[in-house]
């Protein structure tokens, strides 16, 4: 039993060590592009080469420009006013700014309406 045990923890072991080998998989932590297979870490996490925008087949939310991978069709953004961003389908509003998802001006907002969280996630804060 032991012996069992001890073979699949080894196993598991080298199993991990060769997917290391050929890069971090999607959803991943990294640091650098190198690290993933992908060859493209955003936010330190492993994410889609070329991602693909809304309507698209995808298997994983990392898929998809949005990261939201809905009965395997990429999907509106759901990050909400203050949140982090790279692209504007990340956002609900389809509005990143500066790294932040803001107001669109369709939902009331002005060009110059940029809205951030301070470095302790308070409450949103005009520029």
């Amino acid at each position: 039993m032991a012996k069992t045990l001890f073979l699949g923890l080894l196993l598991t072991l080298m199993s991990v060590s060769c997917a290391d080998d050929k890069g971090r998989l999607l959803g991943d932590v990294c640091v650098t592009d190198k690290e993933c297979a992908s060859s493209r870490c955003d936010e330190l996490v492993c994410k889609a080469k070329n991602p693909s925008e809304r309507g698209a087949s995808c298997v994983h939310p990392l898929d998809c420009v949005s990261e939201v991978c809905t009965l395997k069709t990429c999907a509106a953004g759901t990050r909400q006013e203050g949140q982090s961003c790279t692209h504007d389908l990340q956002c609900a509003s389809a509005a990143c700014i500066g790294g932040y998802c803001t107001v669109s001006v369709a939902d009331g907002g002005t060009s110059t309406d940029v809205r951030v969280v301070d470095a302790t996630m308070e409450t949103p804060h005009r520029l």
